[in-house]
């Protein structure tokens, strides 16, 4: 049994990454550029690594189409049920900041809107059918985001 999520999040955010791209040479939408855009841009890299490494050593799968064989509340999964989408929407508002691009934080935006809707619920449903009180009681303690 997996997740059933059609849209795999790599895809949605390389689709709204090279949509942000193509239309900033097309019609840019630029500012200039905050520094701190940096920051929170590697801060979103190191806090998406770690989570990443976190779900490793529980020996439990990242891609959403594969099974989940371990509940994970440790790590950076004490403080939001979802860090790795934390950490990608992070990167992806400091690096458009950094860059001064306003479709890039659009495209960010748009990003965060499908996976609120699209991804996350199917794989709170399916975390839920998998372990059931357990992930009820994780879920009741630790917030969705942030």
């Amino acid at each position: 049994m997996t997740s059933g999520i059609r849209l795999h999040p790599p895809l949605v955010i390389a689709v709204a990454a090279l949509a942000a791209w193509g239309l900033e040479h097309v019609l840019p939408l630029r500012f200039a550029g905050i520094a701190a855009g940096a920051i929170l841009a590697g801060a979103g890299v190191l806090l998406g690594l770690w989570a990443v490494w976190t779900l490793h050593r529980a020996g439990t799968a990242v891609p959403t189409w594969k099974r989940a064989t371990a509940l994970v509340a440790h790590g950076p999964f004490r403080f939001s049920r979802n860090p790795i989408y934390v950490a990608i929407l992070a990167a992806m508002t400091g690096a458009a900041l950094w860059l001064g691009t306003g479709w890039g934080l659009l495209a960010t935006a748009a990003t965060a809107a499908v996976l609120a809707t699209a991804v996350v619920p199917k794989e709170e449903a399916y975390l839920r059918r998998v372990f059931g009180a357990a992930y009820d009681a994780y879920a009741a303690c630790v917030r969705r985001w942030v």
